[in-house]
């Protein structure tokens, strides 16, 4: 009895001391349990694999990052890639399918506002904060003075139809070249947000979307980094000018070959405008680490859509095709979670960023994304598209997948498209006749998961424009 006397009093003492000192202590245990930070790099209309050539983003997510070279767009078009982020649900869900229009714009966006991304963060406790491109036309459509639900801090370029744009007033920043003052902005943020308090934040740069400013960074760009945005790019491929586009869809057998000059002007430049980005991405990467939890911190690196370089004769974006579509993605998951570190080939798409997201913040919200940490793999990927007569290329609506060996279109023109990407992975030899059985499989599982071509063919295309473009 007494040495069961001896140690309780022993085991008082050492709780009485670790009261008194645990103040001057750091709070572990609090630190453990907040939700992690969360920070979103969305660049604008950015190559896949050029991310690979900056430095700070690569030198970053190489260690201990996860890169998904299989990622690709549902609809490969800024404002639905955007609202697909922001929801977590595609086109045929949301109604986003273009830039502008009726079924465009935050016209088309603004019902879906109630069910977003930083909406369900900010219920569950975090700080979120929007420093850059939103949705188009969200300016010529709002007040100036209007901030969508979820956001404490929203700072978007200005101008009644000023979307983005490298230099310009932003809203509550001072002016100057945007992707320096919403860097700086972000940086702040980071900053001033309460220890005790999570943390979203969306830094949205136009770059390097044409006409590609690289700003105070000019002359930046070595020709060595110059020759890894092409190589990481995949510039001039097997598909580059495709000579022979018999086998292709009417609207690609009316292009003609491209200048190659005017295309190596086109890299060029969004090779020097993404210096900015890999600037600014350092930028917010020492603000966390000074300031936040690095440990406990979500870090997502994408582009809002894929972008053509000459690609079967094509530019810009709106196309289906793999390379074209695809996008970069990096992922740094906070200490705890486990996944493969390096590279993961899984097929995935910024739908599954956003589940994701919400998965690991506890955020309640309904995506119709696969978690990248706890779900099966995708089998496939549902492609869709209104028809377009914007950009350079007129093209119809069309639905289709990406699965791990074949991409298969079909259009409203009543054509399509079938390519075995293991024996042909630059699309050249369209098979779409000489496999029935497995394009009907696919055309019935494409209207199952909710893409109606016909449908989609009846939707009034806006005009041409070339600001949202």
């Amino acid at each position: 009895m007494r040495a069961r006397s001896l140690t309780v009093v022993v085991l008082m003492a050492l709780a009485a001391v670790l009261t008194a000192v645990w103040p001057q202590l750091p709070a572990t245990a609090d630190v453990v349990a907040q939700a992690p930070d969360v920070i979103v790099v969305m660049t604008d209309d950015q190559r896949v694999g050029t991310e690979r050539a900056m430095p700070n983003v690569s030198a970053f997510f190489s260690r201990g990052g996860v890169r998904y070279p299989n990622a690709e767009v549902p609809t490969n078009l800024c404002c639905p890639a955007r609202s697909a982020f922001l929801t977590g649900k595609y086109a045929h869900t949301t109604g986003v399918w273009e830039n502008s229009g009726s079924f465009g714009s935050y016209r088309a966006f603004a019902p879906n506002e109630a069910q977003t991304l930083p909406l369900a963060l900010s219920e569950v406790g975090y700080r979120t904060g929007l420093y850059g491109k939103y949705i188009n036309h969200f300016n010529a459509l709002t007040a100036d003075d209007f901030v969508p639900p979820g956001w404490d801090e929203f700072h978007i370029p200005s101008g009644e139809d000023h979307d983005g744009g490298y230099y310009g007033p932003v809203r509550g920043l001072p002016t100057g070249y945007t992707p320096d003052t919403m860097g700086a902005g972000a940086a702040e943020f980071i900053r001033t947000t309460a220890p005790d308090q999570p943390l979203f934040l969306m830094y949205s740069p136009f770059a390097p979307h044409y006409p590609y400013d690289p700003g105070p960074y000019a002359g930046q760009l070595s020709e060595r980094e110059l020759l890894a945005h092409q190589r990481f790019g995949r510039f001039r491929n097997p598909a580059f000018n495709e000579e022979d586009v018999s086998d292709k869809p009417a609207w690609v057998r009316k292009t003609r070959p491209l200048r190659p000059r005017a295309l190596t002007n086109v890299v060029r430049g969004q090779a020097e405008s993404l210096v900015a980005v890999d600037a600014n991405f350092q930028r917010l990467m020492t603000a966390q680490a000074q300031y936040r939890d690095p440990a406990n911190t979500i870090v997502v690196y994408l582009s809002d859509n894929g972008y053509a370089w000459g690609e079967h004769r094509l530019l810009l974006k709106r196309h289906p095709y793999s390379l074209v579509s695809g996008i970069p993605l990096w992922i740094k998951y906070p200490a705890g979670v486990t996944v493969p570190a390096g590279v993961d080939t899984r097929l995935t798409n910024q739908l599954d960023v956003t589940r994701t997201l919400a998965e690991l913040t506890g955020a309640q919200l309904a995506t119709e994304g696969v978690s990248l940490v706890s779900e099966p793999r995708r089998s496939r990927l549902l492609l869709e598209a209104a028809p377009s007569r914007a950009g350079i290329q007129r093209s119809p609506a069309f639905c289709g997948f990406r699965t791990e060996r074949y991409l298969f279109v079909y259009y409203g023109s009543n054509e399509g498209e079938l390519y075995d990407l293991r024996r042909d992975p630059f699309e050249l030899t369209n098979i779409f006749a000489q496999r029935p059985d497995i394009t009907l499989q696919l055309s019935l599982d494409a209207e199952r998961a909710g893409c109606d071509v016909t449908e989609l063919q009846k939707m009034p295309a806006p005009q041409r424009d070339t600001a949202g473009d």
